[in-house]
């Protein structure tokens, strides 16, 4: 699967709230670094993190534009948040040798 499509199927999981499918995504080592710089690493922290962001009505994300690679992928993203904010962002997806995302981070535009 090319990194775009990856990275589609992964905002189609997120939108779905599909935690089990999210999950399968990544790798067992992955890292996650959020818009304020924090770092959510592991599969179990991972899974918290999704666990409480999908607690809280969780975000739409909307992909705007895609840059890709072979093993990264840059998405221009809009999300939409519980709240009705949107909000624009980008996110970096990072794949390793077995085609699962090694880190992903998310930046939000100020």
């Amino acid at each position: 699967m090319s990194t775009e499509n990856l990275a589609r199927l992964y905002y189609n999981k997120v939108k779905e709230k599909d935690l089990e499918g999210l999950l399968a995504l990544f790798s067992e080592t992955a890292v996650f670094t959020l818009p304020d710089g924090r770092e959510v690493s592991g599969m179990d922290a991972i899974r918290s993190m999704y666990v409480n962001v999908f607690a809280h009505g969780g975000p739409q994300p909307q992909p705007v534009r895609f840059i890709g690679a072979d093993h990264a992928v840059a998405v221009e993203v809009e999300v939409h948040l519980a709240d009705g904010s949107v909000r624009e962002m980008a996110s970096f997806f990072r794949l390793d040798e077995t085609g699962k995302f090694s880190s992903i981070g998310v930046y939000q535009r100020t």
